[in-house]
């Protein structure tokens, strides 16, 4: 079992699988498959990335993985179909991404 990291951001999809001791067994971004420019932020690219990491640890021996997914994107979804293309059992799911939850910053009043 692992736990697949999986860091969106508008512009890419960076993905990192560690065992439970916190040591990387594997890592893919979009970039690093070939997709550059505009590319990468699309959702095909993003599942292409997840697809390829399933298949990389399934080949170690890892079958089962815990997701955890951090940052504002529209391509969750996306990563979660490559990683069930890829046949990985994902127990848990989780999504880490901060939230602001003290409001809007109050305008500063002009002098």
């Amino acid at each position: 079992m692992g736990i697949i990291n999986v860091y969106l951001t508008q512009n890419n999809t960076f993905i990192t699988v560690t065992n439970f001791r916190k040591k990387i067994v594997a890592s893919g971004s979009a970039g690093s498959n070939g997709f550059k420019g505009p590319n990468k932020r699309t959702p095909y690219a993003a599942q292409v990335t997840a697809f390829r990491i399933g298949k990389k640890i399934k080949s170690l021996g890892i079958n089962n993985a815990m997701v955890i997914y951090k940052g504002i994107s529209r391509n969750k979804y996306a990563v979660h179909k490559g990683l069930i293309a890829a046949d990985m059992y994902m127990p848990i799911l989780r999504n880490i991404t901060p939230v602001a939850h003290n409001g809007c910053k109050v305008k500063k009043l002009r002098n």
